[in-house]
């Protein structure tokens, strides 16, 4: 009877034993792996960073590429219906990303930079048909502010690329942002020989010989030479430029309309 008493408390023991072991290690769990204690586990955040940059190359890429030989006339429905499609196969690719983390805030302050500019070209397309000079004034300004990201994006962030075939298209708009960031001396640069009067000047063409002193090259970019009589432009010449370096002389031959009179002379980059 004895045993039998003995074999029963042992038991009992054991068990109180094995009760409070399973209860030490239930308190030893981390709080936020028990489902019915309202905490969620840690999740790791993810970041737009590396995303946007693939889809910002191929957002440019796919923009560069569509309809490249398009042929329209300026102020145009076809025009209109052309950019319009332009603007927004970029903004397919991007728009998300107003909402996504960056772990490089600045990366994320770009890119919302970028979707205003595609924001204000989109706008800007309104007064296309009807007031053309508000369009190009929008455009040209959405234009620059588009293109300040994208140098920004090409000198300061890894991963950016973009194939080979399209590098004058990509160094238009990298010269784009570098003349938007120096306008005054852009505009000085080109307008001192028209200042000082050394040009040629004939019925068929004016000849300006400029030295670029501004530190920065030209590449596939437009320079025009504008008329005016008065304060009523007139007409205007332009010269696309393949390459001019720094400390390089460009030579430029604007053809114009010996039919036109004119008072003035401006040397423009729109």
């Amino acid at each position: 009877m004895k045993k039998i008493k003995f074999i029963a408390v042992l038991i009992l023991i054991t068990a109180l034993l094995f009760a409070t072991a399973c209860g030490s290690n239930n308190d030893n769990k981390p709080a936020d792996s028990d489902p019915q204690n309202g905490n969620q586990q840690t999740v790791d955040e993810h970041y737009a960073d590396e995303d946007f940059i693939k889809d910002f190359v191929s957002a440019l890429c796919a923009r560069w590429d569509y309809k490249s030989d398009y042929q329209y006339e300026s102020g145009t429905q076809d025009h209109f219906n052309y950019f319009t499609e332009l603007v927004q196969i970029e903004r397919d690719y991007l728009a998300k990303y107003r909402t996504e983390t960056f772990k490089n805030p600045a990366l994320g302050k770009l890119a919302n930079d970028y979707l205003d500019g595609l924001d204000q070209q989109d706008k800007s397309l309104s007064y296309l048909i009807g007031s053309y000079d508000t369009y190009r004034s929008l455009w040209s300004e959405a234009r620059d502010k588009r293109a300040i990201c994208i140098k920004t994006i090409y000198d300061e962030i890894s991963g950016f690329e973009v194939p080979a075939k399209y590098d004058d298209i990509l160094h238009h708009m990298l010269t784009a942002a570098n003349v938007s960031l120096n306008s005054d001396a852009v505009s000085k640069m080109l307008n001192a020989p028209i200042a000082s009067g050394d040009y040629k000047l004939d019925k068929s063409s004016l000849t300006v010989s400029v030295t670029n002193t501004v530190g920065f090259e030209f590449r596939d970019f437009v320079i025009y030479s504008d008329l005016y009589n008065g304060s009523n432009y007139v007409y205007y010449g332009d010269v696309r430029i393949d390459s001019w370096k720094p400390g390089d002389v460009y030579e430029f031959v604007f053809n114009l309309d010996p039919n036109v009179k004119f008072d003035r002379i401006e040397i423009t980059t729109e």
